[in-house]
């Protein structure tokens, strides 16, 4: 398989609150001129879908965002703005707050593309990450092997963050151009899990959960 970094590809979760089922959820990459595009889109069972993206420039040290917003059905919410050469973080949503901006900083979607494209260059560093509300410091760190059922058991690594009491995990696939199968983001209210159901990258499904039986309830 070739290790070259896909110009685009798109994966498909089911999305977990807590235990329960709470909807779907794509993430779309792609290569532009110059750089990236991210496209985060959620789809509740219940309320507005939510979506996220994400874009910036592609260096020889990985994703460097410039502008990161998230949006709640038709309404921008947060936004993110990366001023690299003044060395400043704007976000918030109405009255905006600025940061000293770190060198590597990413938004909270792009740091785990960051990890697939730079692997293991990425991890063991404090990365500057925002989610247009706020501003952390994620210490990535490699837990161990762990495998994950798509359409049967793929090697994936596990990378974690622990950070004022919030947990990121992320379970990336080296057979797959380190693409993250699953998301997990836990804080003290709540723990949202994505899992990954479908990989297409380019034209090509390269991974498929088997359709499940509906004549057969589970008990």
């Amino acid at each position: 398989m070739s290790r070259r970094f896909p110009d685009h590809a798109t994966l498909t979760y089911e999305v977990f609150y807590g235990a329960f089922l709470a909807g779907s959820g794509d993430i779309e990459w792609s290569k532009t001129p110059g750089g990236y595009r991210l496209d985060v889109r959620l789809h509740p069972v219940f309320g507005p879908r939510l979506g996220y993206s994400s874009q910036g420039s592609i260096g020889p040290n990985g994703l460097r965002p410039s502008h990161f917003e998230a949006t709640r059905g038709d309404q921008v919410r947060e936004t993110a703005d990366f001023d690299w050469e003044a060395k400043v973080l704007t976000y918030g949503r109405g009255d905006k707050k600025t940061a000293p901006l770190e060198d590597g900083a990413q938004d909270v979607f792009s740091v785990a593309f960051q990890i697939a494209l730079k692997g293991g260059k990425s991890l063991n560093k404090n990365v500057q990450v925002t989610t247009g509300k706020k501003v952390y410091h994620y210490p990535l760190s490699v837990v161990g092997d762990a495998d994950v059922d798509v359409d049967r058991k793929i090697p994936a690594v596990l990378v974690r963050s622990l950070s004022d009491g919030d947990t990121v995990e992320f379970w990336i696939a080296p057979d797959y151009h380190n693409f993250p199968l699953r998301i997990r983001m836990q804080d003290s209210e709540k723990t949202i899990d994505m899992k990954l159901i479908r990989l297409k990258v380019g034209n090509e499904i390269r991974l498929e959960r088997p359709k499940q039986d509906k004549s057969h309830n589970a008990n």
